[in-house]
């Protein structure tokens, strides 16, 4: 939706065969896999592993899997985004994980629901049966959402989250990574054309409009030219642009975000594909120069969605010479949609 587009395109993981050495072990054929926990899902009992080939593979944990983190047996739920897998076998035809040995720095396990995040998207907060717990995020913080690359601003009131903290934090501990269950939602982007009760309807500029129903549990965002701020239903208006995330089934949003009138929706929006040639993950900058033409330099925030080799990424896992792509608001050099890498 222009500037205010939150590139929500799903992000695809590329299942490549595996190229493993199999052995027979009990009758079953059986395979050994090492690499990086890049994604995991505890509704799904995923998790997927880059192996140092680069290829990637989802592999099935069930009750009869045995897991260890740091030498000590561990569930599911307790392995970390970045955990480097020293090894695990599986069936090499179902890729279910019989043990799995990993590594990685002391963490804690928080496991809730959404009970609110900061507009700004900096802190969430999630229900425990002890209580709300509250995290920092910052830009070195992975999302996964249904085992794919996400954002803050992705994760709903319906989702189960799951939040691995840097282990000795004070009161409000670091998120180095969450990983969020819920609903597939439906799309639609364009312009708010009717606000009826607790009904809205968007119209996109194809297609047919949809009314979605704003619920108590509903997120409303509102994008402004000084930042991102929290909404009511009373904020959205017709002619505003608007993007919602919503249940195909009971049209209930989990989303809606709008930019209002002041906050300039209709700005242009540029691509820009080439190689990375420049990258300050501290100011949050990343320059990209194309085939032809001059380098881009661009900015990202809390709302750019960054992805290396399909995975959810920091600007810091981006490295100079990779080939990178980013949509961006021209008038700022921000990046809006998904800013992908490859090796």
């Amino acid at each position: 939706m222009d500037t205010y587009r939150l590139l929500r395109s799903p992000v695809s993981l590329l299942l490549l065969a595996l190229a493993l050495p199999a052995t027979a072990a009990a009758g079953r054929s059986a395979a050994t896999v090492s690499g990086q926990i890049l994604s995991l899902s505890t509704a799904a009992q995923t998790l997927t592993v880059q192996t140092a080939s680069g290829n990637q593979a989802v592999l099935r944990v069930t009750a009869a899997s045995h897991l260890w983190r740091n030498g000590s047996p561990v569930g599911l739920a307790d392995l970390a985004l970045r955990d480097a897998v020293l090894t695990a076998q599986v069936d090499s035809r179902t890729l279910r994980v019989v043990n799995l040995r990993a590594r990685g720095p002391a963490v804690t396990t928080t496991r809730g629901g959404l009970a609110g995040i900061d507009p700004s998207l900096q802190s969430l907060s999630v229900t425990t049966p002890a209580g709300p717990r509250d995290f920092i995020l910052t830009s070195a913080t992975l999302f996964v959402r249904n085992g794919h690359a996400a954002t803050a601003a992705d994760l709903t009131a319906r989702d189960s989250i799951l939040v691995h903290a840097l282990a000795g934090a004070a009161s409000e501990p670091v998120a180095a990574d969450v990983e969020a269950d819920g609903p597939e939602a439906s799309q639609v982007e364009g312009t708010i054309s009717a606000v009826s009760g607790s009904d809205v309807t968007i119209t996109p500029s194809q297609g047919n409009a949809v009314t979605v129903h704003v619920s108590d549990s509903t997120m409303i965002r509102l994008h402004t030219s000084t930042g991102e701020v929290a909404g009511t239903l009373a904020d959205l208006k017709t002619g505003l642009r608007a993007e919602a995330g919503f249940d195909p089934v009971s049209f209930v949003a989990f989303r809606i975000e709008a930019a209002p009138a002041d906050g300039g929706g209709q700005q242009q929006v540029s691509h820009v594909e080439g190689t990375v040639s420049a990258v300050d993950a501290g100011a949050g900058t990343i320059t990209i120069t194309p085939r032809t033409g001059s380098p881009v330099a661009l900015t990202t925030d809390s709302a750019t969605r960054i992805t290396r080799n399909d995975a959810a990424a920091t600007l810091a896992d981006i490295k100079v010479g990779d080939h990178a792509a980013a949509e961006y608001v021209t008038a700022t050099n921000v990046a809006t949609r998904p800013t992908r890498a490859i090796q």
